[in-house]
């Protein structure tokens, strides 16, 4: 299981090792909970539930889903043309009940996504979203973005 500890150090090496110190520092956002209706006690950490805005909506950079005991499940990126609000509304939407609670599009998890984390990007450099995301997947190994690799 991949911890928050380790997100938080991967990203710290990440920097130390290949940021100059004159950028901006990459902040994680806080937690998002995508179904705060199944969390009986508030989430330590959360800066929204669903449906408020997405953390840094309309920013490029990294996002990190993490299941049910905040563990890692997938690192993706977004960069440049795009956003974490147009990005993510691929993976959720609205339940079709009148709700408006979150549901996920596609069955093709691992284990569900509960929460999520924005690491925006300065904008003038969003093509830094590709290289941090491929830093994480390798130094972390998230079980969702290993699936159908060999």
């Amino acid at each position: 299981m991949i911890t928050l500890d380790q997100v938080r150090d991967a990203l710290s090496q990440y920097v130390l090792t290949y940021r100059h110190p004159d950028l901006p520092p990459l902040e994680m956002s806080g937690i998002y909970d995508l179904f705060p209706e199944d969390h009986a006690d508030p989430v330590a950490n959360t800066c929204a539930v669903w449906p408020a805005n997405y953390p840094n909506r309309y920013s490029r950079g990294v996002y990190l889903m993490l299941g049910a005991h905040q563990q890692l499940l997938y690192v993706g990126k977004v960069s440049m043309n795009n956003s974490f609000d147009s990005r993510l509304a691929g993976y959720f939407s609205y339940t079709t009940d009148g709700k408006k609670r979150c549901q996920v599009k596609h069955d093709t998890w691992g284990t569900r996504p509960e929460f999520l984390i924005t690491i925006p990007v300065s904008s003038d450099m969003a093509f830094e979203a590709a290289a941090l995301e491929e830093y994480l997947i390798d130094r972390l190994q998230p079980p969702d973005n290993t699936k159908g690799k060999r």
